[in-house]
């Protein structure tokens, strides 16, 4: 994998941090995926997913109050404003996720996501700093494979 960040904001470049980043991974088999992060964006908390391939796309938005949209002669897709917090956004998901999780632990099921696909989120995340930290690609077990080109 490999990352970079921006600190063009001074604030959280002081503690260390970037306000933005682009992350992108190669799977074993070439398969390409791509995280764009940024700590600043005027729609409050801002998730989009986009998946593609030979076969079709799925695209996931930002929920917003009404699923109406509005296109006319000057203008398309035109939609109400995203609901302004995550909490308001994903209180069902968060729900459904804990839910899982009660029924998971009181059956003597494993909950999943569980203990390994944190670990391995986690080897991802630390792989990315490392990568933006150096300038070169890095392996999920936090090998540096390519100096930095920079």
């Amino acid at each position: 994998m490999s990352a970079v960040g921006q600190h063009l904001d001074a604030e959280i470049s002081a503690a260390g941090d970037w306000d933005a980043a682009v992350v992108t991974l190669t799977a074993a088999n070439g398969a390409v995926a791509t995280i764009i992060n940024s700590r600043h964006c005027a729609t409050g908390y801002d998730q989009r997913l986009e998946a593609f391939g030979p076969l079709g796309s799925l695209e996931l938005t930002n929920p917003t109050p009404a699923h109406v949209r509005h296109a006319s002669a000057d203008r398309s897709g035109a939609a109400g404003p995203y609901l302004a917090f995550f909490l308001e956004r994903y209180a069902d998901a968060y729900r459904a996720e804990l839910d899982h999780f009660v029924q998971a632990v009181t059956s003597g099921r494993t909950p999943v996501p569980g203990l390994a696909e944190g670990r391995t989120a986690l080897a991802l995340a630390d792989a990315a700093t490392r990568s933006a930290t150096t300038g070169g690609r890095v392996r999920p077990d936090g090998t540096l494979t390519t100096a930095s080109a920079r």
